[in-house]
């Protein structure tokens, strides 16, 4: 039983140290307030988000694809919120949405969601998502966010916007934006390796013991019997 009880605690201390898999690392989104406001019962004050990239990125440069390395993403403007799947469908030719948009510099007409990172801080992004309602009931909405300033002419770092198709006409909420921050959420704490294993070692002991207590008990009743 004690060579049992050995070889468990050797296997999940082993377990423990071992390599653990990349963690993803989530980023929130706060944009400023918006200057052209049609309805702000509709549309709120300013737009918000959150996305979850399937790595971590706490200390990645470079670029990364909605398609392909995000496993969560979100923006919501007031009482509107698009999320996964329904972002980078206009430059997505498998999309029904698709259309061939162009932007300056970029010689394929064709621009894809992304995020741009530098030491692991999200220094631009476009960003195109719509309700899942979109072009099926009215209203429907597309939310646009994009801080790029090399793809948008006179948008200064870039923008926020949202848009509705009413059966009356578009109405819309914007603001130009010039600091507008992702930051990396808080994440709880979590043990560390060697606490991992002094808790397992102590669960072992405490069982070992009470074991040898329970062998010491059944020795003693069959002596008096």
């Amino acid at each position: 039983m004690r060579s049992l009880i050995l070889a468990a605690v050797a296997a999940l201390v082993s377990a423990t140290f071992g390599a653990a898999p990349a963690s993803a690392t989530t980023y929130n989104y706060v944009g400023q307030t918006y200057t052209t406001n049609a309805d702000p019962t509709i549309y709120g004050t300013q737009m918000t988000g959150s996305v979850t990239f399937n790595q971590d990125t706490s200390n990645f440069t470079g670029l990364i694809y909605i398609s392909s390395g995000v496993t969560a993403l979100s923006l919501t403007s007031g009482t509107i919120t698009a999320t996964l799947p329904y972002f980078d469908i206009f430059a997505n030719p498998a999309s029904p949405y698709f259309s061939a948009l162009f932007f300056p510099g970029n010689p394929n007409g064709l621009v894809p969601d992304y995020f741009r990172l530098v030491n692991g801080n999200i220094q631009a992004w476009l960003l195109h998502g719509i309700t899942p309602s979109f072009e099926l009931v009215a209203p429907s909405y597309q939310l646009y966010s994009q801080g790029d300033a090399s793809i948008c002419n006179g948008c200064g770092f870039g923008f926020d916007n949202i848009q509705s198709n009413f059966p009356t006409g578009t109405t819309y909420a914007g603001k130009n934006q010039n600091q507008a921050v992702w930051s990396i959420a808080p994440i709880a704490a979590v043990p560390e390796p060697s606490t991992w294993a002094m808790m397992i070692l102590g669960f072992a002991g405490v069982s070992f013991m009470a074991y040898r207590r329970s062998r010491k008990h059944q020795g003693l009743m069959l002596a008096a019997a």
